[in-house]
C-alpha cells in the first residue's frame, strides 16, 4: 500500500462542502475532481449519494494548489 494512502486512510474523513472550504473552491469542483480522479472518495452509507474523503488527502492537495502560480 502506498505510504500516502495509509496515511490517508488512517486519518479522519471529510465531506464535500468541508473538502471545498479546504481547498477554497465550490463543492462542484470538489465534485468534478472526484470525477476525474483528483481525489478519492466513497459513499457515506452504501448506495448513499453522499461522498466522504480522505482530509488528509485534501490538506495535501490544498498544499500542492496553494503552491501552483495562477496562470
Amino acid at each position: 500500500m502506498d505510504e500516502n494512502l495509509r496515511r490517508w486512510a488512517n486519518g479522519p474523513e471529510c465531506s464535500v462542502a468541508e473538502a471545498a472550504r479546504i481547498l477554497k473552491v465550490s463543492r462542484e469542483t470538489v465534485r468534478r475532481m472526484i470525477l476525474r480522479g483528483d481525489l478519492y472518495a466513497w459513499p457515506a452509507v452504501p448506495g448513499g449519494v453522499k461522498k466522504l474523503l480522505w482530509e488528509g488527502q485534501v490538506r495535501d492537495l490544498s498544499l500542492i494548489h496553494i503552491s501552483e502560480p495562477t496562470r
